[in-house]
This record gives structure tokens, C-alpha cells and sequence, in this order.
């Protein structure tokens, strides 16, 4: 307990700061940055939130045998099954090493990437006002749908599909941690789970019917893997996984593309430079997979983007046995959060750490920085396993069209950020498409 002790206390005002405010957590890092951590009381059970990249490393890497996911695990859990985000121990252990080989090259999913971004431009004119971080979310629905399942997806399902999901995030971030929730809330939820599993059953039960030699998608892949006894998988672990796949799939590489939108827009020396790069590396010609090496500037502002607004802005987790971290003891049942949010915005790590500057990425300063002052996806055990897919689609994607359109935001204050299961702009992204000459 005396341990315990030395961790500072949050007042009422900084819980309800933390509580409405996404900006709230970087208040109380600047005020607790030297202590390492704060305790935050909540009404259920309060939470203890890490500032320090050395300590999140113990928690993600050298000491992850000592956490499991956090609340939010458990309601995801609904839609996700036992997929990979879900999953603990030995079956995520062994769950991940049959799906690691489905995203070490998206090499065969690269020109399906491009021709959906393609299909989405034929539909743009220049001078149009368009909603970007609806257009992104619809583009990566399209691929998503089409490398998983080898189909584009049901323009008709499209908008349930969308609204079922942005309703099921707003249920998970309204929900984690309270114990009463509403009858109506419940019912709705239920009715979301219930459309996306629909959705998804029905592809995998009419894909078994047929011959899956004819497929070369994920689906396809996942019919055909063994397990360590060589048996298939069950029915319920495809629809798992490929409901994890499917979910995580499109949404965070939509978001991640909005951000980008968003920044390069308010930068036009960053947008001028991506442009140059673009015309010189690509010289008219429809990006391949293996320009992307050559893209250096692109991947800069990608890596920026992913530092200013990390697209997984936290993670959750509890304390499964009593553990010693940096200084402080935690104990079984405490919960422990990990802001990407944060952290990636440390004047500890980060020098001008509200501006976006591409090329800090650069800097030899920041190669010595702790691995975990910056971890977009993750890290340890529970990387997200498909970080390497998501960053080459996102490049692929925004290439694509700034070859073609500059993107014009006209009302910056009107984007707000909403912190949902990612992070996404509140009420869209309205921008005006301007042909590039």
C-alpha cells in the first residue's frame, strides 16, 4: 500500500475533464508527465493512466503476461467472437500464427486496392463537394469486402452496414466500465450484432457450397487452414475471424485516410511536396506496389498523420496478477490505460508537439526515442496483425487520388474529432474536389 500511495489522485474536475474531452488526457499528462501516472476515480471503477514509454512497454512487452484486454475486450466481444482482437492466451497465441501468413505481402491484394480507388474517382468531378471521410470508409468497404470475401460489396448494404457499425462503436465507448445500461441501448445493440453477422454467414455459407480452389481471397484462405492437428476451422472461428477482419479491415485505414485529407489540406507546403513526389516517382502512371519504396515523403506524412491523430488513440488494460511497474505496484483487477493519443504528443519524445511536421520523422533525435513514444497499432504480443496491410492500402489510396484531385477544406473548426472505438471526424469531412491540371 505504501507503494500504492505515491500515485497522484485526480480531482472530481479532472475526471469529468478526462471524461467529455479527448483533449482532457493531455491536460492531465502535462500536469503529471514527471509522476508517470495518475489515478482517475470513476464511478464503477477507476482507472489508471500511464505517461511514460518505458512503463507501456513493460505493460505491452516485457511484462504482458501480467495484463489481458481491458472492458472494452469484453463488449467487442459481441460482434468479434473470439477473434484476434478478442482472443486470450493460447488461442490467440495459436490463432495468430495460422493468420500471420495472410498479411505478410499484400502484393496479390495491391491492383484491387487501386482499381476500387479508381471506381470511386470515375464518380468525382471536379468543383464537387463530397463528405471525404465517407467516400474513404466506402472505398475501403469495397476492398475490404473484395480481398476478404473476392466481391464488391452490395451498394444496398453499404449504408446499414455503415450506420450498424457506427452505432455499435458508439454503444462500446458510451458502455465500457458501466454496469446499468439501457433496455432500448441493449435491443438496438443486439439488432447491429445481429444484421453485420447476417451479412457475413451468408458469404462464408455460400462460399463453402462452391469450389474454393476458384477463390484466391482471405475467405478462401481461411477455409483452407489447418491447425497444429491439421484439422479445419470451426464454422464459429471463420465467422470470427472474418468478422474481426471485416470490421478492422476498413474502418481504421478509412479513418487513417480522413486524418490525412484533413492535415495536408491545412498544410500546403506538406501538399505542395506530396504532389511533387507523386508526379515525379509515379510520372502519370497508375501506382504499383512496388513504388511505394519510393514514396518516401508519403510515408512521412503517413507516419505523421498516425502520430498527430492515432487512429487507435488508447488501449485498455487489466491487471491479471499483481505486477511492478516503473515504480508503482498494481494489483489484480486494476485497469491500466495506454494513450497513443497521449503519449504521441509528449514534449518528452516530441519537440513542437502540436505541429505537423512530417520530416521530424527524420530526425536522428526521434530514432532514439523509446520504441513506445510512438505505437499506433499497438505493440507486443497484440501488434495489430495487420498494421503492414493498412499502411500500404492507405498509400496506395492516397496516391491514387492526389494524382488526380487536391482536396480543398473550407471550414476547419467545424471537423471535430470523435473518440469512438477509432478515432474519426464527429460529422464527416466536407471537402471540395479540385482536378489537378
Amino acid at each position: 500500500m505504501e507503494v500504492r500511495s505515491k500515485i497522484p489522485v485526480g480531482s472530481y474536475e479532472e475526471t469529468k475533464m478526462f471524461q467529455s474531452d479527448l483533449n482532457g488526457i493531455i491536460t492531465l499528462q502535462k500536469k503529471y508527465m514527471k509522476d508517470r501516472v495518475v489515478y482517475i476515480p470513476e464511478p464503477n471503477k477507476g482507472i489508471y493512466i500511464l505517461f511514460n514509454a518505458e512503463d507501456i512497454q513493460e505493460v505491452l512487452v516485457t511484462k504482458q503476461k501480467y495484463f489481458e484486454k481491458g472492458t472494452t475486450a469484453n463488449l467487442l466481444k459481441s460482434l468479434l467472437g473470439e477473434g484476434l482482437v478478442t482472443s486470450k492466451g493460447h488461442k490467440h497465441r495459436k490463432d495468430r500464427k495460422l493468420m500471420q501468413p495472410m498479411f505478410q505481402s499484400i502484393e496479390h491484394f495491391a491492383p484491387h486496392m487501386i482499381k476500387h480507388t479508381v471506381s470511386l474517382l470515375e464518380n468525382w468531378e471536379d468543383g464537387q463537394q463530397r463528405d471525404v471521410s465517407r467516400e474513404m470508409n466506402e472505398v475501403t468497404l469495397n476492398i475490404i469486402t473484395d480481398t476478404m470475401f473476392g466481391t464488391k460489396a452490395d451498394k444496398n448494404l453499404l449504408g446499414d452496414l455503415r450506420a450498424s457499425l457506427k452505432n455499435f462503436a458508439r454503444f462500446i465507448m458510451k458502455n465500457t466500465g458501466n454496469t446499468q445500461v439501457d433496455e432500448k441501448e441493449i435491443m438496438d445493440f443486439r439488432q447491429n450484432i445481429q444484421l453485420l453477422n447476417q451479412v457475413v454467414l451468408s458469404i462464408i455459407e455460400k462460399r463453402k457450397s462452391e469450389n474454393i480452389d476458384n477463390y484466391h481471397d482471405l475467405l478462401s484462405l481461411l477455409l483452407k487452414t489447418r491447425d497444429e492437428s491439421n484439422n479445419q476451422l470451426t464454422n464459429e472461428e471463420i465467422k470470427d475471424q472474418v468478422m474481426t477482419i471485416f470490421v478492422a479491415g476498413h474502418g481504421t485505414t478509412a479513418n487513417m485516410l480522413s486524418w490525412i485529407w484533413f492535415l495536408v489540406s491545412q498544410h500546403p507546403e506538406v501538399e505542395q511536396k506530396l504532389y511533387e513526389e507523386i508526379d515525379t516517382v509515379l510520372a502519370g502512371k497508375p501506382p504499383k506496389i512496388h513504388d511505394l519504396k519510393n514514396l518516401q515523403y508519403t510515408d512521412l506524412i503517413i507516419q505523421e498523420s498516425l502520430r498527430f491523430y492515432p487512429v487507435v488513440y488508447q488501449l485498455r488494460r487489466k491487471v491479471v496478477e499483481e505486477v511492478k511497474i516503473g515504480n508503482h505496484l498494481f494489483k489484480k483487477g486494476d485497469e491500466i490505460l495506454l494513450s497513443q493519443y497521449a503519449l504521441h504528443r509528449s514534449p518528452l519524445y516530441y519537440d513542437r508537439a502540436d505541429e505537423f511536421i512530417p520530416e521530424r520523422f527524420l530526425d536522428d533525435n526521434i530514432k532514439n526515442n523509446p520504441k513506445f513514444s510512438y505505437f499506433p497499432f499497438g505493440g507486443g504480443a497484440r501488434v495489430c496483425i495487420g498494421n503492414h496491410f493498412a499502411l500500404q492500402e492507405a498509400a496506395l489510396i492516397l496516391v491514387t487520388i492526389a494524382q488526380q484531385y487536391k482536396l480543398l477544406l473550407h471550414n476547419p473548426t467545424k471537423v471535430e474529432v470523435e473518440p469512438l472505438i477509432t478515432l474519426s471526424p464527429k460529422n464527416g469531412l466536407e471537402m471540395t474536389l479540385k482536378r489537378r491540371e
